[in-house]
């Protein structure tokens, strides 16, 4: 299941969404490579020690980009997940 930002901090309070990520056998933690504040919001809901990755989107955007592959990495590296990049608009 992917969390989008939009998802859990629109339609989730949090005592539910700490909930859902306790409960959740992996997921996908998405952000928009535009928009630093999407990246830096997973620092909120991401607990260590449960299965995820961490995906940078819009890499379509790339004269818009705010998140740099390094820092991306660099996270998620500290989180011992998997960092990978991805266009929904290209489907690459």
């Amino acid at each position: 299941m992917a969390l989008t930002r939009q998802y859990v901090y629109d339609r989730m309070l949090p005592a539910i969404r700490n909930i859902y990520i306790l409960n959740g056998e992996g997921f996908r933690f998405v952000f928009d490579v535009t928009d630093t504040e999407s990246f830096t919001d997973i620092n909120d809901v991401y607990e260590r020690n449960i299965p995820a990755i961490l995906v940078g989107n819009k890499i379509d955007l790339a004269h818009k980009r705010r998140v740099t592959f390094e820092d991306a990495e660099q996270n998620s590296r500290s989180w011992s997940i998997r960092y990978m990049e991805t266009s929904a608009k290209t489907k690459h």
